[in-house]
């Protein structure tokens, strides 16, 4: 339970703060337009990512909760719903990636941190590091990958009359195939390392005031969620960071219990996290999240009322 739930806990609270900055950043943009690319981009990362994690906590809470996910009184079946139109709703997550890859391509600089002298996974300095080095050699792939192709679009364009066959033919390995087909892997990864990136910035920014005080009492349990959202993040995509000599087997081994072990550390404060959102019981109308042991005290046939109690409201109304 713990390492399937904690995580899921900890990105939640990841992209709160991540919607915070860019509802901040279209809000308070200049007027001069000189930031609109940018809040686009913000924008275009921040929805698919919000509405496939709701998917991914969705179906997660579901398994996790047994037959009680299963009754309609729960309403977790609800959030499906909701989490497979936002996926899709103004703009397919998968294209709006692909404009945030092409956005990111033109104002993107290339990180200039320097690689830690001895990696140390437990401090988030480091594994901000690892997410900037990925975002680097991804957008250097790329962009060699994507140069390539525009000269084969060139002169495949340039080829004249009877030439024409031979340019269309060079076209096929021009920048439309290359970008809708053959590098779709890569474009995705790279707009999604974007939007891990100003997720952390976001956390780094929330902790240090920026988009309100924050009392020091909770620096301790902000920089432990802090902490797993990034060493989950980079758990998911450890092949990239391994294939890329950012990390060697030893690491990725040292990065899956220190995962672990921050799992098992949150667990007891996660009743207390979720209460931290502050969502009313009028909001939540359902047994599964308030008085469980009440609702299961007696064979309720998974319904909110007894028999009785129903025909009781249907005879007074």
């Amino acid at each position: 339970q713990n390492r399937a739930l904690m995580p899921q806990l900890a990105t939640t609270i990841a992209l709160t703060f991540g919607l915070t900055k860019v509802k901040n950043a279209w809000a308070f943009q200049p007027e001069d337009g000189s930031d609109h690319l940018n809040v686009v981009r913000m924008c275009c990362a921040i929805k698919p990512f919000s509405s496939w994690h709701l998917g991914n906590v969705v179906t997660t809470a579901r398994e996790r909760c047994g037959g009680q996910g299963y009754l309609s009184a729960s309403r977790i079946g609800t959030y499906f719903g909701s989490a497979h139109a936002g996926q899709t709703a103004e703009g397919d997550n998968s294209v709006l990636m692909q404009k945030v890859a092409k956005e990111h391509l033109g104002l993107f600089k290339p990180h200039t941190d320097a690689a830690p002298a001895n990696l140390d996974l437990s401090n988030a300095a480091h594994l901000e590091y690892l997410l900037k080095a990925r975002e680097n050699l991804q957008y250097a792939n790329l962009r060699k990958k994507l140069a390539g192709a525009m000269i084969y679009t060139k002169v495949g364009k340039s080829m004249p009359g009877m030439l024409k066959p031979i340019g269309d033919k060079l076209q096929e390995k021009g920048i439309f195939n290359t970008w809708m087909l053959q590098e779709q892997d890569l474009i995705q990864a790279f707009a999604k390392s974007y939007a891990d990136r100003i997720l952390c910035e976001a956390f780094k920014e929330t902790m240090a005031g920026k988009y309100g005080p924050v009392h020091d009492s909770l620096n301790d349990i902000l920089n432990e969620v802090f902490m797993l959202h990034l060493v989950s993040t980079v758990e998911k995509d450890l092949p990239t960071f391994m294939e890329n000599g950012l990390l060697n087997p030893a690491q990725a081994k040292q990065l899956i219990e220190l995962s672990q072990q921050l799992c098992e550390d949150m667990a007891p404060k996660a009743l207390a996290l979720v209460e931290a959102f502050g969502l009313p019981e009028d909001m939540l109308q359902s047994p599964i999240a308030s008085d469980w042991v009440a609702y299961n005290a007696y064979d309720n046939q998974g319904e909110l009322q007894t028999r009785q109690e129903f025909l009781d409201v249907l005879k007074n109304n």
